[in-house]
């Protein structure tokens, strides 16, 4: 979200070239540090762990990370926020009106409270609950470099839509938001306090009781079956899934 605050209002200050420059040195640099340099003797420990302690550290970094163990680890939302920045940039160039209906849609939400704030919840669940049901914990690789965390895929995606039509509406130079964002911070921080609260009593009280249940997921990748099975396990394996990611996407958007 705070990522797609600063898109565009960077872009039109500084110009293409600097903006790109910038996100070379904030995104592209730091990623290729972390993914090359501070990750590898992660997975080579990893690699002695598995028992297999015939390669040294460099023989290991050349011979196997290089080629067939690259992992982007934590750096991973460098590598993402650099490709839905790439990603924007083009739209607007290509599609300008979506950028400005997605600052309408942010204003829509602003000016209907209670609308929007259960349009941006709903969507956050969904977004959150199909992500968790589809990918688990799994890692979707984009480049040999990049893996993402798959149930983060398309929540970030839409947090990051949401931050750039936040800057399409120009809240930040509008008085009376800023004025209701000092008088009522302190609710939405108890709310979020009692959002997180409630999440992580969820999870960590359900935790062996299907709040993280994969058996969708195994039934995908398992070869599936027919539509009519793939309901049954949802309907057997999904609830207790939803709800939890159902009260994350209360926390999120707390």
């Amino acid at each position: 979200f705070l990522a797609g605050i600063f898109v565009f209002p960077s872009l039109d200050r500084r110009g293409l070239a600097s903006f790109s420059l910038e996100k070379f040195y904030r995104l592209v640099i730091p990623y290729v540090v972390g993914v090359f340099i501070l990750v590898p003797p992660q997975t080579y420990g990893r690699y002695l762990a598995k028992g297999d302690g015939s390669l040294n550290f460099w023989d290991y970094y050349t011979q196997t990370y290089l080629w067939d163990d690259v992992w982007s680890s934590g750096f991973w939302f460098l590598g993402y926020l650099l490709i839905m920045t790439s990603g924007i940039v083009l739209l607007r160039s290509i599609w300008p009106t979506s950028i400005k209906l997605l600052g309408r849609l942010v204003s829509w939400m602003f000016e209907k409270p209670l609308k929007g704030y259960l349009f941006f919840f709903c969507l956050s669940a969904l977004c959150i609950g199909s992500g968790y049901l589809y990918w688990g914990p799994l890692w979707v690789k984009f480049f040999t470099s990049l893996s993402v965390r798959g149930e983060r895929l398309v929540e970030k995606i839409f947090y990051f839509s949401i931050g750039i039509g936040f800057a399409q509406a120009h809240f930040f130079s509008r008085p009376e938001f800023l004025q209701k964002l000092g008088t009522h911070w302190k609710k939405a921080f108890m709310l979020a306090l009692l959002a997180g609260v409630l999440y992580i009593s969820f999870a960590i009280n359900y935790f062996y009781d299907g709040a993280y249940n994969y058996e969708f997921l195994r039934f995908r990748l398992h070869g599936g079956g027919s539509f009519d099975q793939a309901l049954e396990v949802l309907k057997e394996s999904a609830p207790m899934v939803l709800c939890r990611t159902t009260l994350l996407a209360f926390f999120m958007t707390s």
